[in-house]
């Protein structure tokens, strides 16, 4: 059986192995401990060098312990060491630090390496790239697509903004040109931005021709260049065409309600599709001499009465009617027409002509149950009987009905206005009830009397223009008659007189 050992002795030799060495033996054989970096990402640096346009940047090391880390920026294309940048100590109070980078010894754009080593560790490595500050692309933008070479106009011109950029997508500085040409009028203006900043120019349509404008703006900077295009309208402000109407041709101005007077119209386009202020006038000549004139100061719609007189005067003969219109800019338009005035005054003449009733009631339809009623005739006179009403009481029993037709100098002289008719029928005998009426043939009862013996009248009936024929109507109630001998037409028309 063994014996443990007593404590006191175990203490006495551990002792014992620190005071002559034996810990420190094992403590050699411990792995060192080496610092971890990591580098952040430098932003983009723009050459030339110089021109305060990303020239500069930042950049954080950091480590996980105190240490000092050694930085170089290195092409990787071969391996070269661009630049050595001072070396970072970071301590156990502040294991952060910010670095500045520049451009210094750096020739060409693209990628470079930012590499980072710590004391005994391991490299860390971090791309920076670096634009070459060469217009790759070149941007511009119209504020307007129509400007106007009117110089008063209100969109008389564009504002056209510019920037460029190189590879890396990024604003650059540059000089260049903004040219603006339609056909062999071209007009070029300055540009530069020594920031990146956009930048603006303004085209004027007073520089230029009617056309379509071709704008080129070139972006110069770093011994490259590059373009880009857009297309301006340019139109002036002009009357593009006129026309003029006449609500009559032909006068006849004596104040008696045909055709007095007549209303000249005037229609306008312009080449901006408004309203535009002009310069111009309708004119009414004779012979070549001014007899009435108005002035026109816009191309809008416009309309004036001429009477047709000449101070107050009949003239007759034929008015040429002209207007002339032109626009701020461009050619004047013309439009005519023309206006006959003749010497002619309508008079009021009357006609009239009786008819035996049979040669104007030539038809009837009986209308009572039976069919029982009927109408006949007697010389030149017409004789109708009327049974029961079929459709009960108050209606008609027989209708007889015929037409007449309206003289031709009559339908000449409709075209005057305040042709009228008046018809009378002179019945010998009447039983019971009895009505009769004229009209239109369409509409023969639209006057319309009761029957007497004797004569009876429904009045006037105006006649619209080209009426050929009236319509003549005459009914009993039931178990009424009538004998009606004769109608007698009268008209009253207007016809010129010279």
């Amino acid at each position: 059986m063994k014996k443990l050992l007593a404590a006191p002795v175990v203490f006495a030799t551990i002792t014992a192995l620190s005071l002559t060495g034996a810990s420190a033996a094992a403590a050699d054989d411990a792995a060192p401990v080496v610092a971890s970096v990591t580098v952040s990402e430098p932003s983009v640096l723009t050459l030339p060098a110089g021109d305060g346009v990303r020239d500069t940047t930042t950049f954080d090391v950091r480590s996980d312990i105190a240490t000092t880390v050694a930085l170089q920026l290195v092409d990787p294309a071969d391996e070269t060491v661009v630049r050595d940048l001072p070396s970072v100590t970071l301590t156990d109070e502040n294991l952060v630090a910010t670095v500045d980078l520049d451009l210094s010894g750096v020739t060409r754009a693209g990628g470079f390496a930012l590499r980072a080593t710590p004391d005994g560790g391991e490299t860390q490595s971090r791309k920076v790239i670096v634009g070459s500050g060469q217009p790759q692309f070149a941007v511009m933008s119209l504020d307007r697509s129509v400007v106007y070479t009117y110089k008063k106009a209100v969109a008389r011109s564009a504002v056209a903004k510019v920037y460029a950029r190189d590879e890396t997508g990024l604003t650059i500085p540059f000089s260049g040109t903004v040219t603006a040409a339609v056909g062999k009028k071209k007009v070029t203006h300055a540009v530069a931005s020594s920031t990146g900043a956009s930048t603006k120019t303004t085209v004027t349509g007073s520089s230029l021709a009617v056309g379509t404008a071709k704008l080129v703006f070139t972006a110069r900077a770093q011994g490259a260049s590059a373009m880009a295009k857009a297309s301006l309208t340019v139109t002036n402000v002009a009357v593009t065409k006129t026309a003029i109407t006449a609500s009559a041709r032909t006068l006849y101005p004596t104040k008696d309600g045909y055709l007095d007077a007549t209303r000249f119209s005037v229609s306008s386009a312009s080449s901006t599709g408004d309203t535009v202020k002009t310069s111009g006038a309708v004119k009414v000549t004779r012979k070549g001499k001014t007899v009435a004139s108005w002035k026109l100061t816009s191309s809008k719609k416009w309309s004036a009465t001429w009477n047709g007189k000449v101070k107050g005067k009949v003239v007759p003969g034929t008015y040429a009617v002209k207007v002339s219109m032109k626009g701020p800019e461009g050619a004047t338009k013309t439009a005519s027409t023309s206006v006959t005035v003749k010497a002619g005054k309508l008079v009021t003449k009357t006609t009239k002509k009786t008819y035996t009733a049979a040669s104007i009631l030539k038809r009837y339809t009986p209308l009572d149950a039976d069919e029982l009623g009927l109408c006949e005739i007697y010389g030149g006179t017409v004789g109708c009987l009327g049974f029961d009403a079929y459709f009960g009481e108050d209606v008609i029993s027989l209708l007889s009905f015929g037409t007449v037709s309206v003289p031709s100098a009559v339908v000449k002289a409709e075209k005057y206005g305040g042709a009228k008719v008046k018809m009378s029928l002179r019945a010998s005998d009447i039983a019971g009830e009895a009505v009769w009426g004229y009209g239109p043939e369409s509409d023969p009862t639209k006057k319309l009397t009761t029957m007497q013996i004797g004569s009876s009248s429904a009045g006037w009936l105006g006649l619209p223009p080209s009426t050929r024929r009236l319509g003549v109507a005459a009914a009993t109630a039931e178990y009424s008659y009538f004998f009606a001998e004769s109608v007698t037409v009268t008209y009253s028309y207007k016809v010129m007189s010279t």
